[in-house]
Parts: structure tokens; C-alpha cells; sequence
């Protein structure tokens, strides 16, 4: 067997119509061009809905056109919820923002909601939304911005004192 074979089975490439269907009749029962109908056979989709319509029209098992998403560039470091873990430690000075933080403690937590937040926001308004889809109080959703920009003041403090230590723990070299 050639090394540029891949030894995973592929899905049907013919119709299990009979040929009733072409490639392109498939794609444009789809929406997409020739060209991603060729790749979805080859790579398979992430996409449920084109796996079970491809399914349908061109014959086979959902499965057999489905493949698990692809992990997405490097986990950020010192995310959200180390933040909240951290600062759920630390003193609190009892105002809307650490009230909320004690609330995204809990609900990491498990013992709050059956809403758990993401490891980690990219944004304020992914934040802010998250906020208001948990249904919290009107404090909490004003609280939102302030947690974030403390949350950015720790991740650029933490850091910071990487960048320190790793300075700290060069050898000199003379």
C-alpha cells in the first residue's frame, strides 16, 4: 500500500441510488460547490446537518460523512476561570464586581445553574453575553465590564511576572 494512501475507510464515493444523483446535484441541492462536496467525501464535515443531509440525498450513514471538529490554535494562557478561582481567594472589597465573581465561582463550581461559562472570554461582549443569558441580577450585568478589565489587569500581571522569572532564572553567560 503507497505511504500517500490513508489507511482510514472513506465514505461511499458512488450513490447509494443507483447513480440517480450526481456529485453536482448534490452540491447544489447543498448550496456549496463541487469542489466542497469533494472534500466532505474526502475529510468528512464537522457539520451534523450537511452529514445528515448528505445522508439523505446521496444514501449511507450520517456517520460516515461526520468527523470530529479540529482543536483551534493554542489554549490562551492564565484564562477566565483561573481568574475566577484566584480572585475567589483573595480579599473581597464587597462591591457588584466580586459579588459577580463569587457568582461564576459557584456556577463553575457546579453548584449554581445548569449554565456553565466557558473556560475563557475573548471579549467584554462575549463576557456581557454570557452574563445576561444566565439570567443574573441588573448589578451583575453592570458588574461585567469592571471584572473584565480586572481580569485583564491579572492575566497581564501574571504575565508579566513569567516574563520576570524566566529573566531571574537565566544563567549568566560571560
Amino acid at each position: 500500500m503507497p505511504d500517500h494512501i490513508s489507511a482510514r475507510p472513506r465514505a461511499q464515493l458512488t450513490s447509494a441510488r443507483g447513480g440517480k444523483i450526481t456529485k453536482v446535484a448534490l452540491a447544489a441541492a447543498l448550496g456549496i460547490v463541487e469542489r466542497q462536496v469533494h472534500a466532505i467525501f474526502r475529510n468528512g464535515t464537522t457539520s451534523r446537518d450537511y452529514a445528515e443531509r448528505i445522508a439523505k440525498l446521496w444514501g449511507g450513514r450520517t456517520e460516515q460523512f461526520l468527523r470530529p471538529p479540529r482543536r483551534r490554535g493554542r489554549r490562551r494562557l492564565h484564562p477566565f476561570r483561573d481568574f475566577i478561582s484566584e480572585a475567589d481567594k483573595s480579599d473581597v472589597e464587597g462591591d457588584a464586581a466580586d459579588y459577580l465573581a463569587v457568582e461564576f465561582a459557584l456556577m463553575y463550581g457546579g453548584m449554581k445553574g445548569a449554565n456553565v461559562p466557558p473556560d475563557d472570554f475573548e471579549t467584554l461582549e462575549a463576557l456581557a453575553n454570557f452574563v445576561r443569558n444566565a439570567a443574573l441580577d441588573i448589578e451583575s450585568r453592570d458588574a461585567a465590564p469592571i471584572l473584565w478589565k480586572r481580569f485583564r489587569v491579572w492575566r497581564e500581571y501574571q504575565l508579566y511576572l513569567e516574563r520576570v522569572y524566566k529573566i531571574e532564572m537565566e544563567e549568566d553567560v560571560l
